[in-house]
């Protein structure tokens, strides 16, 4: 068992925070370990009735290239209940708005060297609205539909590399019990 003895930030960044945190076992062996304090983030996959998602082609400074990813938002705003930031990011980023949004689980990120946890939401009964962007590369993004019976082939010719994006798009394809096709 681990007991944490006391935690220092090490960076306070605008998104970020770096923290140095000690561990002491049941035999009083201390450990130390660096990782990255996050606020937690949702995932959202609006799904029309004929099982059509909509995901965004969008840029992603760490890796220098856009990527085909579901909709999704750093949980940035003080107090707000998850359902609400996944809301909001529909509308923000997708322009959607949803009669229901259905709560598909949660995971952690990158356990490892972060603490995020990520949120998992399914949009049904889309209505379209506006947009309203937040950042360069959300003016940026481009929406593209595709049908949920493709996720493997997209996730094995490399169109869909992202981990946050397949573990909703899978939590999704379970929730609503469709057959997928491998090739």
């Amino acid at each position: 068992m681990f007991h944490k003895v006391s935690q220092e930030d090490v960076f306070n960044g605008k998104f970020i925070k770096v923290v140095k945190a000690r561990y002491e076992t049941e035999d009083q062996t201390v450990i130390e370990r660096e990782y990255i304090a996050h606020p937690g983030a949702v995932t959202v996959l609006p799904v029309d009735d004929g099982y059509i998602a909509y995901a965004l082609w969008q840029f992603r400074a760490p890796i220098g290239k856009e990527i085909f990813e579901v909709c999704a938002g750093k949980r940035d705003v003080v107090g707000e209940p998850p359902i609400v930031t996944a809301e909001r990011e529909l509308q923000e980023e997708m322009g959607f708005a949803a009669s229901q949004i259905v709560h598909l689980g949660s995971f952690f990120n990158s356990p490892g060297i972060c603490d995020e946890q990520t949120e998992i939401y399914l949009a049904l009964g889309l209505q379209k609205t506006d947009t309203s962007p937040q950042s360069p590369e959300e003016h940026l993004m481009r929406v593209a539909s595709f049908d949920l019976s493709q996720v493997p082939r997209l996730i094995a010719e490399g169109t869909i590399v992202d981990a946050k994006t397949i573990v909703t798009l899978y939590a999704a394809i379970d929730y609503l019990k469709i057959e997928t096709l491998s090739s």
